[in-house]
C-alpha cells in the first residue's frame, strides 16, 4: 500500500471518527521515533503518550489539521 492509499485509509477512519483505529496503524513508527530521540524508554513512552494525547484532544474539538494527512501530523 503507498502513502496515497493510506492517507485515503486515515481519512476514511477520521471521518468515521474511528480515532483509535486510525492512530494504531501509525504507533509503532511514533515509538520507534521516540525512542531513538530520548535517552530512556520511559520517557520515550510519555513523549508519545503527550502528543497521542494532544491530537486526539485537538481531534475531538474538530481540528482536522487544513488537510494534512494524519501521518505528517503525528510525526
Amino acid at each position: 500500500m503507498g502513502r496515497a492509499e493510506e492517507d485515503a485509509t486515515d481519512a476514511a477512519l477520521l471521518e468515521a471518527g474511528d480515532f483509535e483505529k486510525a492512530l494504531a496503524r501509525h504507533l509503532p513508527a511514533l515509538i520507534a521515533r521516540a525512542r531513538a530521540k530520548v535517552s530512556s524508554r520511559p520517557d520515550a513512552d510519555d513523549v508519545v503518550q503527550k502528543a497521542i494525547l494532544r491530537v486526539f484532544a485537538e481531534f475531538r474539538e474538530g481540528r482536522r489539521w487544513g488537510g494534512l494527512p494524519l501521518r505528517v501530523v503525528l510525526h
